[in-house]
């Protein structure tokens, strides 16, 4: 071994030009490779930290079957109880319930159709950057009847802070059709087009009461206090909150397609 290495340290220095540039070929090219995985790897963080971020929470609990269908009725299964297991659930920084339906939204001049999200302000600013995409009004402060909707969908119903709106939906127990009036309190920038023209939030409560849900909601979106919880399936999280008729998913379930492409990385 030691004449193989002698050998070999003697041609390199045979011609140290040659060996210079080879040398340097190699250094450059692995500083490449780790320069591009690191921007690589840094970018997909973006991109998860975006998806968590902005609305979606790193992890949710349901009903079994609501995200395939958004059936009233599938409201989260002693959903009261489980909010106050979690406000005691040390690996849980903050959570945030939330009704959801679709819904028909009228101005004077336009309708659209949405997808209605009744959340509680104060719980969402521990699980969501929602508050900080407003960019005109307020998030919800004012009046119970406050509705805030993104850009595109202001621009699509031709309206401004302050202008009514009436919306649509199908209450649960029966889906029959209930209505309620609201004012634009605020108008949102997320950044991302489909959020902007297709979302719309009101109260909780105010949701409960349009959907006829009582105190139930349809999904509970959480915080961990180390976001790697929610990359772990072996967590016993997920079976202790997914239990029975619930279901517990961390966001590599919620966006599978994100989850794929760390494992790639």
């Amino acid at each position: 071994m030691n004449l193989y290495f002698k050998l070999g340290w003697r041609n390199n220095l045979r011609n140290k030009r040659r060996t210079g540039l080879a040398a340097l070929a190699v250094g450059l090219g692995l500083a490449a490779l780790i320069f591009t995985d690191a921007i690589s790897i840094g970018m997909l963080s973006g991109l998860i930290d975006t998806a968590t971020g902005t609305f979606m929470g790193q992890a949710q609990v349901h009903r079994r079957g609501f995200l395939d269908t958004l059936d009233a009725d599938l409201s989260v299964k002693d959903g009261p109880a489980l909010l106050k297991r979690l406000a005691g659930e040390p690996l849980v920084k903050s959570f945030s319930p939330r009704a959801i339906s679709f819904a028909m939204i009228a101005s004077p001049s336009n309708s659209a159709s949405v997808l209605l999200y009744g959340i509680d302000p104060a719980a969402e600013r521990g699980v969501s950057r929602l508050e900080r995409a407003v960019k005109k009004g307020d998030f919800l402060a004012g009046e119970d009847e406050a509705i805030v909707i993104g850009a595109g969908l202001a621009s699509a119903l031709e309206v401004e802070t302050g202008d009514k709106l009436v919306l649509t939906a199908a209450a649960a127990g029966g889906g029959e059709l209930a209505q309620a009036m609201f004012r634009v309190g605020g108008i949102i920038k997320s950044g991302s087009r489909a959020m902007d023209s297709n979302l719309a939030f009101i109260r909780l409560k105010k949701a409960q009461e349009l959907l006829n849900l009582g105190g139930n909601f349809h999904e509970i979106a959480l915080a961990f206090k180390d976001i790697g919880n929610a990359e772990d399936p072996a967590l016993p999280f997920w079976k202790d909150y997914g239990s029975g008729e619930n279901e517990a998913k961390g966001w590599p379930e919620l966006v599978p397609e994100l989850s794929a492409a760390r494992g790639l990385s």
